[in-house]
């Protein structure tokens, strides 16, 4: 995922939406524009703090499939193009790999 534009497009959606309202409310021009260029600026930052908290997200999700893939040897069909919900569960739980715990049944009860 590309987080390359999430300030500019928050920051753009900001400056648009207070160029509407400034425009509905008749703001002077002076005013006007220094207020968009505020919203911009704040807009910005917080949309680059987003990008920030986007990027972590996705360094994480990459070492958590390469931990799944150390834990799968062997595998050749576990890749990044290919990893869906499904092949997840699949390749990730096993029943061969119950790691010492068995599901107890109504014979074993007996």
């Amino acid at each position: 995922m590309k987080t390359k534009y999430v300030p500019p497009v928050v920051m753009l959606c900001a400056g648009l939406i207070r160029a509407v309202f400034g425009i509905l409310y008749k703001q002077d021009i002076k005013d006007f524009l220094w207020a968009v260029l505020l919203v911009m600026v704040i807009f910005y930052i917080l949309g680059s703090i987003v990008k920030v908290v986007l990027d972590k997200m996705i360094i994480v999700t990459n070492e958590e499939f390469d931990e799944l893939k150390e834990l799968t040897p062997g595998d050749e069909n576990l890749d990044s193009d290919n990893l869906d919900q499904e092949n997840f569960e699949e390749n990730a739980f096993n029943e061969e790999d119950s790691f010492g715990v068995t599901e107890k049944t109504d014979e074993d009860k007996l």
